[in-house]
C-alpha cells in the first residue's frame, strides 16, 4: 500500500520495514535524516493529523516500525531553512523520548543558532533537556 503525499509522489514502506518515496522516474529511501527533505511538506500538517495515516500505512504493510518523524524534523533543522525549522518545531511536543534523543545534537544547533527564529530557539531549548 502507498500513501499519495503529493500529485505523483507516494510514500510507502517495503517488506523489510524501510520507508521510501517514489515518483514517476525514481525511488528514494528515507534511511538517513538528510533523505527526508523529500517529505518536508508533511510538516505543513500537525503530526497528530499525519501520524495516524502513517501508522495505518505501516500496519497495512505488516510492519511494526513507525514512520521516523524525527528524521523529517532533523532534516528541516539541518537545512538551515527558517520556515521549515519553524514548522518542524511544532512536531516536537508529539515526539517520544527516544525520538527526541535522536534529535539532541540538532536541537542544540537550533538552540544556539543565529538564523532560527526566537520561537524555534526557545522550543529547541525546551526539548533539548
Amino acid at each position: 500500500m502507498r500513501l499519495a503525499i503529493t500529485d505523483g509522489t507516494d510514500l510507502a514502506i517495503d517488506e523489510a520495514g524501510r520507508w521510501y518515496v517514489s515518483w514517476s522516474n525514481g525511488t528514494a529511501y528515507l534511511d538517513e535524516p538528510k533523505d527526508s527533505f523529500r517529505v518536508w511538506f508533511l510538516l505543513e500538517r500537525p503530526l497528530p493529523e499525519v501520524r495516524p495515516l502513517l501508522n495505518e500505512l505501516a500496519k497495512s504493510a505488516g510492519s511494526i516500525d513507525r514512520f521516523p518523524a524525527w528524521k523529517v524534523v532533523a532534516a528541516a533543522f539541518e537545512s538551515g531553512s527558517r520556515p521549515w525549522t519553524d514548522l518542524a518545531v511544532t512536531w516536537l511536543p508529539f515526539l517520544d523520548d527516544a525520538e527526541l534523543g535522536m534529535l539532541k545534537s540538532s536541537l542544540a544547533t537550533i538552540r544556539d543558532s543565529k538564523w532560527a527564529s526566537q520561537k524555534s530557539r526557545q522550543m529547541a531549548r525546551k526539548f533539548a533537556r
